[in-house]
């Protein structure tokens, strides 16, 4: 029960920091530290800061999980954690307008997930935490989890303007994916709770990189016909 709790907390944090409309107003050019990238990077910080908080408690969560769900096994999350994705490319490709093009939305989703990479697993060699089950020694930080919260993170960024329960969506599915992790005893609690910190901020920075990008191609476009 308490580690259902804190996945509805950590639901909660997320939501409240996306809630606000002006989250999403993106027409101004703003600089790197402006107001949406300040509120990731406070919700990674606050996972980050909640995962070092989690740690004294990851034994007790697994004994709990142990005695209570000693048969749990299921293979969901490692589709799960790509849905928020493929319905941010469902709607796109049915008409829904987003806050990226195609191109701008590829470029911004595969800087992601390559910014994931490489902060994920170089410390999953670096720390070698054992799993839970002992199987390996790279439990820290959760990569599916560190892969769910980055889709979510898209799906919020190109379409939460539309509804919060659309954002709230995608971080829920993200939560049960980390969940799952835990509960198949793949990963510590705090193993989790940072991959999701992880996963928000390489989004936040890959979009950085997309509006780089853009940004300079548009300067190329417009010279010539300036002349």
């Amino acid at each position: 029960m308490r580690i259902i709790i804190l996945f509805i907390i950590l639901i909660i944090i997320v939501s409240k920091l996306y809630a606000q409309e002006d989250s999403l107003q993106t027409e101004k050019k703003p600089e790197f530290f402006d107001k949406e990238f300040s509120r990731a990077a406070q919700a990674s910080t606050s996972l980050f800061l909640a995962s070092f908080c989690a740690m004294p408690f990851d034994k007790d969560i697994r004994y709990f999980r142990t005695d209570k769900f000693l048969d749990f096994q299921k293979s969901y999350d490692n589709y799960l954690q790509f849905a928020p994705l493929g319905l941010m490319y469902g709607m796109k490709a049915f008409g829904v307008k987003s806050r990226s093009s195609w191109a701008e939305m590829a470029v911004a989703n595969a800087s992601s997930l390559v910014i994931m990479e490489v902060i994920v697993y170089p410390m999953k060699t670096i720390i070698a935490r054992e799993r839970p089950d002992g199987s390996a020694n790279n439990s820290f930080p959760s990569g599916h989890t560190a892969t769910a919260f980055a889709c979510a993170h898209m799906f919020h960024k190109e379409y939460g303007n539309i509804s919060p329960w659309i954002s709230i969506a995608g971080y829920s599915m993200a939560s049960v994916t980390g969940l799952t992790r835990v509960m198949n005893n793949r990963h510590w609690l705090s193993d989790v709770l940072f991959g999701a910190g992880i996963g928000i901020l390489s989004t936040e920075l890959g979009y950085k990189v997309k509006d780089l990008a853009f940004k300079k191609k548009k300067k190329r476009k417009i010279l010539p016909d300036s002349i």
